[in-house]
């Protein structure tokens, strides 16, 4: 639709028009009063621009230090026309603020080599509505640190991380920390890899404290140049009192590369 607003610039005076059909209407064959009608209830909403910014900032001066930075935001409004028993509370005006800061270190040895990774992501919701911002705001925090070491001459890689995480609202909280432990080793031309994960988290929801147990085996057997057979099998233990939980999963997957 050309000119709609033109006085949005934004949208360059676009719109699209939308139409949602009712698919359990049934006509009647005949009204029940045959009266013509002079008035007819419309209802109509209309949304206007999301408007997303970003800016990124990665830097890699030598191949021992580099760093990622980057703040996203987006916006979610509606505009609904206005009738008698409308009310402030059914409007949307929210903005959420991400921020991601992660530095990097590495260690670069002819046997091995060590990364070190700190991950720090904060992310709010800023609802700009008065009467349901109560209900909507909230925060979240989620801190990563990661340490790998790769070994070239054996196929061998060691990786382990601690976390920490929390959420919170006006009406929720809940946090998770833990630690993640986990290896692959590649064994030469033969094409067969082996890896292993594990991850222990100790969680705290809303007045109620568990354990979250998650391990993970791999088995991976490459042949000719396109073909590959991987087994993975997964365990998980869920440790809360109102949601205690365990699982035992398998996957077989055959690849081809083209």
């Amino acid at each position: 639709m050309r000119a709609y607003l033109p006085e949005d610039e934004a949208s360059r005076g676009y719109a699209t028009l939308l139409e949602w059909d009712n698919l359990y209407y049934e006509p009647q064959e005949k009204p029940l009063v045959e009266v013509p009608k002079t008035e007819v209830r419309v209802g109509v909403v209309q949304w206007l621009m999301r408007t997303i910014g970003s800016l990124d900032l990665s830097m890699n001066p030598s191949p021992v230090f580099g760093f990622f930075a980057q703040y996203s935001n987006y916006t979610v409004q509606q505009q609904v026309f206005r009738e008698e028993f409308s009310n402030d509370s059914i409007l949307i005006n929210q903005i959420n603020h991400n921020f991601t800061l992660a530095p990097r270190y590495t260690i670069l040895g002819s046997s091995v080599q060590h990364t070190l990774l700190l991950t720090l992501n904060y992310q709010i919701l800023d609802d700009q509505n008065q009467f349901t911002a109560e209900f909507t705001e909230n925060d979240l925090v989620n801190v990563i640190l990661t340490y790998m070491a790769s070994f070239p001459g054996t196929g061998m890689n060691i990786r382990g991380s601690l976390n920490h995480f929390r959420f919170s609202s006006g009406q929720f909280e809940n946090s998770r920390k833990g630690f993640t432990a986990g290896l692959n080793k590649k064994f030469g031309e033969s094409g067969l890899t082996l890896g292993s994960d594990v991850t222990f988290s100790s969680i705290n929801q809303q007045h109620s404290t568990g354990t979250n147990i998650t391990a993970s085996a791999l088995l991976d057997f490459a042949f000719g140049k396109r073909n590959s057979i991987s087994l993975q099998v997964y365990y998980l233990k869920n440790n809360l009192p109102s949601f205690g939980f365990s699982e035992v999963r398998g996957q077989a997957r055959y690849n081809y590369r083209f």
